[in-house]
């Protein structure tokens, strides 16, 4: 899909839009990718539930045409947030642990669910940063990474957060190693921390990292 010559329109979600973004954070997980031969339908699922919280969050979309470029998914309230996330976890943890005691999980569904197991405990253990501020998740489709699409996104996100009466946010950036942190800091992040991603890494063949990015809220959001 190329957008280069085509406005970008970027709009709140409606419930409808959902089914999408869980298509397009499918096929994108891996790096860009689906991941081969996994089912991964309830772990998206539970990612996204979190952020069809409207009092706590909100969410926004971008389309280049009739085609969805990217969206931006963010936290406003950061605890209730994180005791959201961690009550999913919980629950999925549960559903995947019976489907794996009876058969009904193939085994690279089965190896994906084994690395998300080392990734989410880790995660937990580093929350620190994710309960004092807001917290987005920003995702562009392989034939949309111009920087036009992220940049808007980037601008709604900042936008949101400034409204919910914060100056800063913070996300997790995947990237393979020694990769991607000059265009971040470009886009105005700066890298609090860097850790191995055990589920991208195992499935991908090699190092990939968990940036966390913290972004300071341009006081002209016009810019």
């Amino acid at each position: 899909m190329t957008t280069s010559a085509q406005p970008l329109v970027v709009d709140h979600c409606t419930s409808g839009d959902f089914d999408e973004i869980a298509r397009i954070m499918t096929d994108t997980m891996l790096l860009g990718q689906p991941v081969p031969g996994v089912d991964i339908d309830e772990y998206v699922a539970a990612c996204l539930s979190c952020y069809r919280m409207t009092a706590h969050s909100d969410a926004v979309i971008c389309r280049t045409g009739d085609n969805v470029a990217g969206y931006a998914l963010i936290s406003l309230d950061p605890q209730a947030a994180e005791g959201h996330a961690r009550r999913q976890a919980m629950r999925l943890a549960a559903a995947i642990a019976v489907q794996w005691v009876t058969g009904r999980l193939s085994a690279p569904t089965r190896r994906f669910y084994k690395l998300r197991t080392i990734d989410t405990v880790a995660l937990m253990r580093g929350t620190r940063d994710r309960g004092r501020v807001p917290h987005a998740h920003v995702n562009v489709v392989s034939g949309a990474r111009s920087g036009r699409v992220a940049h808007a996104l980037l601008q709604e996100v900042d936008r949101s957060v400034r409204t919910a009466g914060f100056d800063t946010w913070i996300g997790e950036i995947n990237a393979v190693a020694g990769s991607r942190q000059g265009a971040l800091e470009r886009l105005g992040f700066t890298v609090l921390s860097r850790s191995r991603n055990h589920t991208l890494s195992g499935l991908s063949g090699r190092r990939v990292e968990r940036l966390t990015v913290e972004r300071c809220v341009p006081t002209d959001l016009s810019a």
